[in-house]
């Protein structure tokens, strides 16, 4: 699954069209293969997250050492 379809499943305006891709999925069928399917974009959704967060406190701290330099 890449970052853009897991970003369509779960995007609550897709959902329900997205989840009928995925009635056949990893070897999985019906209600297996849509749970797997939406834990699989979980679990990218939650690293992009994390990445995110990341980069950001990243983009501050330089904030932060750049004001400290003025002095």
């Amino acid at each position: 699954m890449t970052r853009l379809e897991a970003a369509a499943l779960l995007d609550p305006v897709n959902m329900l069209n997205e989840l009928d891709r995925y009635e056949d999925y990893g070897g999985l069928h019906g209600a297996e293969a849509q749970a797997e399917a939406i834990r699989d974009a979980c679990r990218l959704a939650a690293e992009a997250l994390r990445l995110a967060d990341l980069r950001l406190d990243q983009v501050l701290w330089q904030g932060r050492e750049a004001y400290a330099d003025s002095d």
